[in-house]
């Protein structure tokens, strides 16, 4: 079985070799970053998409399957909530419509999965 390491640091590395050759056979040479640019990527890299994957991976492996997918159906819906507490991002009539949808599928989801175990 493969650890939580070797998934994403395979994931990562795949998507950025397809990102990068599409963004050469879209916009040629300018699709390319330039070498000074790569220290700055590389930090982005580590920060966001590393950092988060690993200790989401790391995390999953430490709970149920019933409480991952419930945590992780509900993070679209904490994400505004959090946006709109700590950086004062307006929240829309959309990102209300999409919060109460997403609610409620996580809603139906966790009361069916509920519902499954007593029956």
């Amino acid at each position: 079985m493969l650890g939580p390491i070797t998934i994403v640091t395979s994931r990562l590395v795949i998507s950025s070799i397809f990102l990068l050759v599409l963004n050469g056979v879209r916009f040629g040479k300018a699709g390319i970053p330039r070498k000074a640019d790569l220290p700055l990527f590389l930090g982005i890299a580590l920060m966001q998409p590393l950092g988060y994957f690993l200790c989401e991976t790391f995390g999953l492996r430490q709970v149920s399957a019933s409480v991952a997918s419930i945590l992780i159906a509900t993070m679209p819906v904490i994400t505004p909530v959090f946006s709109r507490l700590f950086l004062g991002e307006r929240i829309t009539r959309n990102n209300y419509l999409g919060l109460v949808i997403s609610f409620l599928g996580v809603s139906c989801s966790s009361s069916m999965t509920s519902l499954s175990a007593v029956i």
